[in-house]
């Protein structure tokens, strides 16, 4: 009995180091596919922000050069609680009151909400400078104001400052960055025309 237990504790030898070799493959793959869907997931967001913001900048260009108003504007603002974006297209009407005051009145037209840890850069972009400005904070909320008839840039604003108070003093053209992950689309908007461009 006792050389028995003798016998069975010899040859208890442990793990052989083709099973190491064999477990260390399947945590590999594992490891590799968790990796390339979170890769994926966060690549879509990206994708999805920056289409979406493609479409709002075009909504708010075509509305302003047909459909009348004071002005036509794209807003696009951090949200802290949850760390997504919301984008508006705004019509701003005015009314002459009884006093002889104007009124500004802004109406949401189209919104969407961009989810995902997402990372927006506004580039002001002058000859060879540029004034990059993060959009991840709620006092840098961006609003693109357009030109009615014409379609081109009026006036671009940082909070409720403006950003300038005439084109050439903008620059020639901005660059809205959408980071998020390993994917990165910049979008060029030029000022004079209201026209953009998505890079890739």
């Amino acid at each position: 009995m006792m050389m028995e237990t003798k016998k069975r504790k010899l040859n208890n030898e442990g793990a052989s180091l083709l099973e190491f070799i064999v477990v260390f493959a399947i945590m590999v793959v594992v490891i590799g596919v968790v990796v390339t869907g979170f890769t994926i997931v966060t690549n879509s967001y990206a994708r999805k922000a920056a289409s979406g913001f493609i479409d709002m900048l075009s909504t708010a260009r075509t509305k302003a050069m047909s459909v009348a108003a004071e002005e036509w504007n794209m807003e696009l603002e951090y949200i802290a609680d949850n760390g997504n974006f919301i984008c508006r297209v705004n019509k701003v009407t005015q009314e002459t009151l009884p006093d002889g005051n104007v009124q500004s009145t802004s109406e949401v037209v189209q919104e969407e909400i961009f989810n995902g840890d997402l990372q927006i850069k506004f580039i002001n972009v002058t000859g060879t400078n540029e004034t990059p400005v993060t959009l991840n904070s709620t006092a840098n909320k961006l609003k693109i104001s357009f030109s009615g008839g014409q379609g081109s840039v009026s006036n671009v604003y940082l909070g409720d400052v403006p950003f300038s108070n005439c084109i050439e003093q903008l620059g020639d053209l901005a660059r809205i960055t959408i980071t998020s992950g390993s994917y990165e689309k910049n979008i060029e908007l030029y000022y004079t025309t209201g026209k953009y461009e998505a890079l890739d």
